[in-house]
């Protein structure tokens, strides 16, 4: 084991750090603690629960920064669930502090890569209409212009219009249609 405070080599059986002077007892404790989130996210990852995986592998990875281990098995989950950008962190650090020639890591990176690609340009999509040009400051064409006045609606609380009625005292012209 490492100290945790120091990154020195550590003893299994030493009570704290022989460089530092750290108590090893609690980082013994998250050691263990991370152990078990590994090898949690492995049985969840072989079962197909992935979201439950990467959350397991995710507390490892937390409690082990510089694990390899976690942070391959963490990069790989997320790739699956398609989190390219966190699955690249995590596989690119992954391959800084194991063996940068690890055919698997590159070879995931580069699946990762060649998705991007073909998400940000799909073969099938149907190409996006030309939008107009909207000068600086100007708003776009749907909306009203501030300078412009705004047609007034009219309110809900007045009385609908209607057509004047004849007077009875007047004279009836003709003019109307009979209805009868």
């Amino acid at each position: 084991m490492k100290c945790l405070a120091c990154n020195t080599p550590v003893p299994d059986d030493a009570a704290q750090c022989p460089e530092c002077g750290d108590p090893l007892g609690q980082w013994r404790e998250l050691e263990h603690a991370a152990e078990g989130f590994l090898g949690e996210g492995a049985h969840w990852a072989q079962q197909g629960n992935r979201l439950r995986a990467a959350l397991c592998l995710t507390k490892a990875a937390v409690l082990r920064p510089d694990d390899p281990r976690a942070l391959k098995a963490l990069g790989m989950i997320l790739a699956q669930l398609g989190e390219l950008d966190d699955a690249t962190y995590y596989l690119t650090r992954c391959l800084t502090l194991a063996d940068p020639d690890d055919k698997e890591l590159q070879a995931a990176l580069a699946r990762i890569e060649a998705l991007r690609g073909h998400e940000a340009q799909p073969e099938d999509a149907p190409p996006e209409a030309a939008a107009e040009p909207v000068a600086v400051g100007e708003p776009p064409p749907d909306e009203p212009r501030a300078d412009e006045p705004t047609p007034q609606t009219a309110s809900t609380d007045e009385e609908p219009a209607t057509e004047p009625t004849p007077d009875p005292g007047e004279p009836d012209t003709g003019q109307e249609a009979d209805t009868a």
